[in-house]
């Protein structure tokens, strides 16, 4: 949930900085695992099993588990 976890980055401009630097993070990650998702899909691996099989490995993380079920998932590629 949004302001679950207050953190203070520091004097005023702080925060905006960090959050620049998550959202590069999180986009660029983004890329990437949709790139290996299609990957493994044009393999021939359905992306259920892709979704199962990385959930329990290493690749699994937050956009894994929140935001791609909401969108890659279920068929939503909107920006």
């Amino acid at each position: 949930a949004a302001a679950e976890h207050v953190i203070w980055c520091g004097p005023v401009g702080q925060g905006e900085a960090v959050k620049l630097v998550n959202n590069a993070i999180t986009l660029l990650f983004s890329a990437v695992l949709g790139d290996a998702l299609c990957l493994g899909v044009k393999a021939g691996i359905p992306l259920e099993i892709l979704r199962l099989a990385l959930f329990w490995g290493t690749a699994q993380n937050r956009l894994m588990d929140d935001l791609f079920p909401r969108s890659v998932f279920v068929g939503d590629w909107r920006p």
